[in-house]
């Protein structure tokens, strides 16, 4: 699985490639990729979204659209590529963004275990990142605050 700082470099790497690109259309190759919406309810709604930023959160790849937020999950193999659009597609190639300036963006995964959210703006914390914890360098991260949710996990597992 790829740890925090790789998903950052991936983070990094893909804002230089593919920020101000509008979204045609996808292909889904591998339906199960797709955790939320059902998978023609996510290429209807990714066509002609705007990518405007890419976040990190843990270990998910927050995609900035114009509606909705597509947040992506790598798990153990899953890497994008950028391709010319029509080059041969890749058997591990399963899910594909097709840009407007002739290129695509690939979601590549031999396993087929990453995940992709697309939801509304205001739905966030309908995907698992309402579940994480705080960042490394959160203010917030204090030994209280470590102290509080070992607490909390032991008090859960005597019940």
């Amino acid at each position: 699985m790829p740890e925090l700082p790789e998903v950052e470099t991936v983070k990094n790497t893909l804002k230089k490639l593919v920020l101000n690109k509008k979204i045609l259309n996808a292909d889904v190759y591998h339906n199960n990729i797709i955790a939320y919406p059902t998978v023609a309810e996510f290429k209807s709604m990714i066509r002609n979204q705007v990518i405007s930023d890419i976040k990190r959160r843990g270990k998910w790849l927050i995609f900035e659209l114009n509606n909705y937020y597509l947040v992506s999950h790598l798990r153990m193999e899953g890497k994008y590529n950028i391709k010319t659009t029509g080059s041969p597609k890749d058997k591990h190639e399963h899910v594909i963004f097709h840009l407007e300036d002739k290129t695509d963006l690939r979601y590549n995964d031999t396993r087929k275990f990453g995940k992709m959210h697309l939801v509304k703006k205001d739905e966030l914390d309908k995907t698992p990142i309402s579940k994480l914890g705080l960042e490394p360098w959160d203010e917030s991260l204090t030994k209280e605050y470590l102290k509080e949710k070992l607490n909390k996990k032991k008090a859960i597992k005597t019940l």
